[in-house]
């Protein structure tokens, strides 16, 4: 498992105006890397709200589906283009295929971005007796990047939300920002 840290800092280039990356990539190298710019107010990115008439249902709002597992019952997924979100997104894949060609982190040798599952969770709290409700990813298995989230509705959904998800990690190798200590330990 490497941590997004050390892969930001490996497609991240030397020169790079960083007031943008929030993983701390390069951090201690110059001192233009210890202390990003601040952004203005019209530099910053917010997404807009969802457009939906008042009484919209669920997967209106949310733009995704009801999915049922096997043995563990429904939970829903969202599915949207990384690019969705932030155009520069699309360029990730290719820069991360670039850095990994000559990637000094062991776990990442001979990968290939398609072989990368970025995730993180959300939970209720900071213990394991809290239920996890949320599990996001973003992979590079399809043209552009996709992120993927993994929703429990209700409590009743998490064991469903945990077999989808590692049904997608088989075969990846994972990325988290945290994940060491607490996102795999806590899954």
């Amino acid at each position: 498992m490497a941590s997004w840290e050390e892969i930001a800092n490996e497609v991240a280039p030397i020169d790079a105006d960083i007031g943008g990356l929030a993983t701390g990539a390069r951090r201690g190298q110059t001192s233009a890397w210890q202390r990003p710019p601040a952004k203005t107010d019209r530099e910053l990115k917010f997404l807009p709200p969802p457009q939906c008439a008042p009484g919209a249902s669920f997967d209106t709002v949310m733009c995704g589906i009801e999915k049922q597992t096997s043995r563990h019952g429904t939970h829903y997924e969202i599915v949207q283009s990384a690019r969705h979100y932030d155009a520069p997104f699309s360029e990730l894949g290719t820069r991360l295929n670039t850095a990994l060609q000559n990637s000094s982190i062991e776990c990442l040798a001979r990968a290939q971005a398609r072989d990368l599952l970025v995730m993180d969770i959300e939970t209720s709290g900071v213990n394991d007796a809290t239920p996890l409700f949320l599990i996001g990813t973003l992979r590079f298995d399809e043209a552009e990047p996709q992120m993927e989230f993994f929703l429990a509705r209700n409590s009743d959904e998490e064991a469903a939300v945990l077999a989808a998800y590692h049904q997608r990690t088989r075969g990846k190798r994972l990325v988290t920002f945290n994940g060491k200590s607490f996102d795999w330990p806590f899954i």
